[in-house]
Formats: C-alpha cells, sequence, structure tokens
C-alpha cells in the first residue's frame, strides 16, 4: 500500500489506485443468436465477463502531482509535495524521459477477465 498524503485526507491507495485515475469497464457475451419472427433474431446471452480498461498517453499537460522513489508515496499537497525526494510530475516528464532515452510509449492497460459468477443468463429479441 502506498499512503497519499493530503491536507483533509489521510488514505492509503494500492499500486492500482495510484496509478489510475478512471477506468472504463467493458463486458463481454457468450451465447448465441437465432432467427425469430419477422425477420427478428433471439439474442441468449449464457455467459458474462468483465474486464479494465485504461489507457496511458502524454499528449497533454496533465499533473500527476508530488512522487516520491524513496518514500513509495505520493500527495496532493504541494507544500507536502515540497518535502525532500518529492518531484511533481507531468506529462511533458514523460515525453521527457522518452526523448533522452529513446524507449516509452503510450499504452493501454487492460485487466484479465474475470466471469461474473452469479450471472443468470437473459434473452431478448432485435430487429
Amino acid at each position: 500500500m502506498i499512503p497519499i498524503l493530503n491536507s483533509d485526507l489521510n488514505l492509503t491507495a494500492d499500486g492500482l489506485q495510484a496509478s489510475i485515475g478512471g477506468f472504463t469497464l467493458y463486458a463481454l457475451a457468450a451465447g448465441h443468436a437465432e432467427p425469430a419472427a419477422e425477420g427478428r433474431h433471439r439474442i441468449t446471452v449464457t455467459k458474462c465477463w468483465v474486464f479494465a480498461h485504461d489507457s496511458f498517453d502524454f499528449d497533454e499537460d496533465e499533473n500527476f502531482f508530488y512522487w516520491s522513489c524513496q518514500d513509495k508515496a505520493f500527495t496532493f499537497d504541494p507544500l507536502k509535495g515540497l518535502r525532500p525526494g518529492y518531484f511533481n510530475i507531468f506529462d511533458a516528464d514523460f515525453r521527457s524521459f522518452r526523448e533522452r532515452h529513446g524507449y516509452g510509449r503510450d499504452f493501454a492497460v487492460l485487466s484479465n477477465l474475470h466471469e461474473v459468477m452469479d450471472f443468470k443468463g437473459m434473452s431478448f429479441e432485435c430487429p
């Protein structure tokens, strides 16, 4: 766990929570389709999985706040971010690293699939 230090909050976050501010959950369905009356189709979903998707691109001027590799911590508080070993990280820092070292690209993160265990199944018709 990484401590989040803020003047109003005293929270902890694991690496996932600290690295992604927002992400999207997607669902994947398994089942079958069959013809129905009047040119419609009957869709039957028998299983469902979900996964998380996030993308990291460094094309803007996003502020990633104050990070310390030494303390393995970050803070939203600019006063606490002035402590030795803390650095205010921006998109430009990632771009600069890429230019200096010749690697480091935008990337997407996809979680493993997680089956929805209590999914009851469903059927519906569509045109």
